[in-house]
């Protein structure tokens, strides 16, 4: 492979990668939006909240970006599988919890730089950032389709992208 040919597969991967993160986080922030601050905060039969997934996510994509400038973001911050994260009660409204979510997105896609294929260390493995980017997007799209759920739960059906 010529020097031509690698450099436009980087650029295609790395446009590639931001481009669908910037797609899912748009799409989560306008069914964010498309939701009342009722159903935003509530549990649906015991579930987390629509901030909690928000909250989440932002938590999630800051652990990604220091990973990403090879720093050690320090211990998990919650036990894994068992305990999920609560959104403290100062994101608990629709403009705190967005605009957390959206500089948590934009401290990833600052902290993975131009060079997507770049080895990581990742816990306990090593990883190109690229897959950290695309690890992120499917998270966002994960939690994305539950808002749409809850969506679903209050009677609205409109797709809000």
């Amino acid at each position: 492979m010529n020097t031509t040919t690698a450099s436009s597969t980087t650029e295609v991967l790395r446009t590639y990668a931001t481009d669908s993160f910037n797609t899912a986080s748009e799409e989560f922030v306008k069914d964010l939006q498309a939701l009342s601050e009722e159903s935003l905060g509530k549990s649906w039969s015991g579930t987390r909240t629509a901030y909690d997934v928000a909250y989440e996510l932002g938590v999630l994509n800051r652990w990604l970006a220091s990973w990403c400038r090879e720093e050690n973001p320090g211990p998990w911050p919650w036990e894994f599988g068992k305990e999920w994260l609560r959104a403290p009660a100062e994101f608990q409204n629709r403009e705190a919890v967005i605009k957390h979510f959206q500089e948590a997105g934009q401290e990833l896609l600052d902290s993975a730089g131009s060079d997507m294929e770049r080895v990581v260390h990742v816990a306990e493995k090593s990883r190109p950032i690229y897959q950290l980017i695309l690890g992120a997007t499917k998270h966002i799209f994960y939690h994305d389709a539950q808002l749409n759920f809850i969506q679903e739960l209050t009677g609205d059906m409109a797709v809000h992208w």
